[in-house]
């Protein structure tokens, strides 16, 4: 009994040893690098497609015309704006004439 017994260690994992090497990191393999890069290929042809077909129905609308450049728009003239400046006056003396036989009474 004057043996001195190590303990072993009761909570050991087994084969912990083995642990260690399954916990490095391996190297992609090409067929996944391959599926991964026929997704990004397949969406970038389908959006490419899309946006031509987008641009073929934008050059195919007919474009708007445009005003010509040269010409100025047309002008009144003098007596036409004297006869609008006339009315809107006289329509603005009716307004304050109104205003003014308004009568407010405060019945309270």
């Amino acid at each position: 009994m004057g043996k001195n017994k190590t303990r072993q260690n009761v909570f050991k994992v087994a084969g912990s040893r083995c642990l260690k090497a399954k916990n490095k990191a391996k190297a992609v393999t090409s067929q996944l690098k391959k599926i991964s890069k026929n997704i990004v290929q397949s969406k970038t042809e389908e959006i490419n497609q899309q946006l031509k077909s987008l641009d073929t129905i934008v050059r195919q609308s007919e474009p708007k015309p445009k005003p010509p450049t040269g010409v100025k728009p047309a002008v009144k003239s003098n007596e036409e704006l004297v006869a609008k400046y006339e009315s809107e006056m006289k329509k603005a003396e009716e307004t304050l004439d109104g205003l003014a036989s308004f009568n407010v009474t405060g019945d309270k």
